[in-house]
């Protein structure tokens, strides 16, 4: 389903295991990873986190290669946007995108 044309952007809130299940088999799809948006705890970002793990260093390759990985803090005792207000955000912006030509 993620993999048709109409579905547009794609967010996965990476924690527990089983979304770091789904994120590491959307990763490995090349018709999902390139609309999936990773929101990941700023602890285990692969920029900003100190996380040495298995799994920011998928992060990090995500980054790399498509450029959409988010730290968010939703206990709000960081600068860091909760994910919703990263949904929010992202998606809106996405939208306006859209409606004005940048994106077809």
């Amino acid at each position: 389903m993620l993999s048709k044309g109409d579905v547009e952007l794609v967010f996965i809130n990476v924690e527990s295991w089983g979304t770091v299940t789904e994120f590491t088999q959307f990763h490995r799809n090349r018709r999902i990873t390139p609309k999936l948006r990773v929101l990941v705890r700023h602890e285990h970002h692969p920029l900003y986190g100190g996380s040495g793990s298995y799994l920011t260093d998928v992060y990090l390759t995500h980054l790399a290669v498509f450029g959409h990985v988010y730290a968010i803090d939703d206990s709000r005792r960081t600068l860091f946007p909760t994910a919703r207000e990263t949904v929010v955000k992202l998606a809106d912006r996405y939208r306006l995108c859209k409606a004005l030509g940048f994106i077809r």
